[in-house]
C-alpha cells in the first residue's frame, strides 16, 4: 500500500511538471484575434463570474438554512377559530 501511493506522487509530481513546462514554454502563435473576439471572450469571463456568484449565493442559502434557527409555522386562521371553540 505505501509503495502505491509513493508510484501516485511521483506520476502526480510528473503530471505537475509537465503541466509547468508546456505552460511555461515559449511557443509562437499564428492567429489573429479581431476586436469582436476579444469581445466575446470578455463576455464568456463575465458571464462565468456573474454565474459563478449566482451559483453560491443559492447554494449559501441553503446550507444557512439548514443551520440557521427555524421559525414556527403560520397558523392557518380558520384552525386556530376550531381550536379555541
Amino acid at each position: 500500500m505505501v509503495e502505491r501511493e509513493r508510484t501516485m506522487k511521483c506520476l502526480i509530481s510528473l503530471v505537475s511538471l509537465v503541466a509547468v513546462l508546456l505552460v511555461l514554454t515559449p511557443r509562437t502563435a499564428y492567429a489573429y484575434l479581431d476586436p469582436a473576439s476579444g469581445s466575446m471572450i470578455l463576455q464568456v469571463i463575465v458571464a462565468a463570474v456573474a454565474a459563478g456568484l449566482i451559483m453560491f449565493k443559492a447554494f449559501w442559502h441553503k446550507i444557512r438554512g439548514m443551520f440557521g434557527p427555524r421559525r414556527p409555522e403560520a397558523v392557518d386562521n380558520d384552525e386556530q377559530e376550531t381550536d379555541l371553540k
